[in-house]
């Protein structure tokens, strides 16, 4: 049998770099911007200025898909409080992704 070589024996190691370091701190500062522009659209949307705090949560934690959902369903003609039935469906949907 011929001499078996190891593809890592010509390596050279050098000093390691994490290279989500950068990225991590980029993206939590577009996640924020991205939350903030959310919640500023949810509060434009609903004319509800007091629940800016409650749509930064909503942001946060749900997806985008999830929060335009329900807000979708909170708007459909059935629906006699949108707002309170908006908050209702991300409360649970907050609840069962927690």
């Amino acid at each position: 049998m011929g001499k078996s070589y190891n593809v890592n024996d010509n390596v050279t190691l050098r000093e390691s770099y994490n290279v989500n370091d950068n990225v991590r701190r980029s993206s939590v500062k577009e996640r924020a911007r991205m939350v903030d522009n959310i919640a500023d659209h949810l509060v434009y949307k609903f004319k509800a200025p007091n629940s800016r705090n409650f749509f930064c949560k909503c942001a946060w934690k749900l997806s985008e898909d999830d929060i335009w959902t329900a807000y979708e369903k909170a708007h459909s003609p059935k629906i006699e409080y949108p707002l309170k039935y908006f908050i209702t469906l991300c409360q649970i949907k907050m609840s069962k992704t927690s």
